[in-house]
């Protein structure tokens, strides 16, 4: 192997002061050579095994390796700007490419690892969803993810009812609390099977659990977002805000959390259907339209006048939130039933 005047020009001098015959210095300088090469080598192998252990973490675009020939650690492993492979005198630079960050895709896409609990649960709801929709669809912990969304729901609606009911204060602010839990898991228990029935139908692989999981796991994302705005219930309710403004500030932020729930069950839905998936979404949506507002109107009231006299836990059963919304429409056009004029507050709850 020839020897690279740039990278001998150290060892030259020191070679030039002894008198060795011509024949021994050039064998002298070949050794030399060789052991550059074999060292620099060994270097860029190194450095190449750190980057595949390494492909996670953090680092810049380029990894730069450094190597002396006294022997020392190479300086750098990554750092910015470039670094030189200097062999004996610093003159030949060498950059290895280093492998890309990984996106956030790479990571909900990477092995599945057992879940510790609850917390991780929320965790991986709120930040890898995509590895949460993984976890469902395979059928992995199913039952953790639902035992921990179910806490979740529970916990989260009954923060949220206690603020709507705190804009009448009182006994009002438990009875919200008690029956908004009830209606969303009255609501998921309904749907969960409609949905597993439809799988079925268009022979996909079906399982109630899991099915109620991805439920459950939607309904507890749209609880999570909603609980985060509560803090705009309270305040608005200590400011006296009127009563019409405090109920559509309460289904505004009830229709924030409930978006961002559709989408994340939309997304696992698309997921697991390879075909059907334009039909079973106009017919999830239907029906979740249809239970979760009849529900929400037997539940009724939330939101109590501070003003009234009595606050009932349920008012009288009697119509339809459908009918209650013709007849509102009826009302604003001045045309009213022969029994009298409505309750306002049996038109917003």
């Amino acid at each position: 192997m020839s020897a690279d005047p740039h990278t001998l020009s150290d060892a030259l001098p020191v070679l030039s002061r002894r008198a060795l015959p011509q024949e021994l210095r050039e064998r002298v300088l070949e050794e030399i050579a060789e052991q550059v090469e074999r060292e620099r080598a060994a270097a860029l192998d190194s450095a190449r095994e750190g980057l595949a252990d390494n492909a996670g973490a953090e680092g810049p675009d380029e990894v730069e390796v450094a190597r002396r020939v006294d022997g020392a650690p190479p300086e750098a492993l990554g750092g910015a700007g470039p670094v030189r492979d200097q062999g004996l005198s610093g003159q030949k630079a060498i950059t290895i490419p280093a492998a890309p960050l990984p996106k956030a895709k790479e990571v909900d896409e990477g092995p599945l690892q057992d879940l510790d609990g609850g917390l991780a649960v929320i965790d991986e709801l709120l930040r890898h969803r995509g590895r949460l929709l993984r976890r469902i669809e395979e059928g992995r912990e199913s039952l953790l993810i639902a035992r921990s969304m179910l806490l979740t729901i529970v916990v989260c609606t009954m923060a949220i009812g206690a603020s709507i009911g705190f804009f009448r204060g009182g006994v009002q602010v438990a009875f919200a609390a008690i029956k908004l839990p009830m209606v969303l898991l009255l609501t998921a228990a309904i749907c969960a099977p409609v949905y597993t029935t439809l799988k079925a139908a268009l022979q996909h692989k079906a399982s109630l659990v899991a099915d109620f999981a991805l439920i459950l796991c939607a309904v507890a994302l749209a609880c999570l977002v909603s609980v985060s705005l509560c803090p705009l219930l309270m305040l608005a309710a200590l400011r006296e805000t009127g009563y019409h403004a405090f109920v559509l500030l309460s289904a505004g932020l009830c229709l924030l959390g409930g978006l961002a729930g559709y989408v994340f069950f939309f997304q696992g839905m698309h997921q697991q259907l390879r075909r059907g998936y334009r039909l079973v979404t106009i017919a999830l949506l239907f029906v979740l339209a249809m239970v979760s507002t009849q529900m929400t109107w037997i539940a009724r009231p939330y939101v109590v006048r501070p003003a009234s006299d009595e606050v009932p836990f349920l008012r009288d059963y009697e119509g339809s939130f459908l009918e209650a919304i013709r007849k509102s429409v009826d009302s604003a056009r001045g045309i009213y039933d022969a029994v009298g004029t409505i309750d306002e507050e049996e038109l917003y709850p």
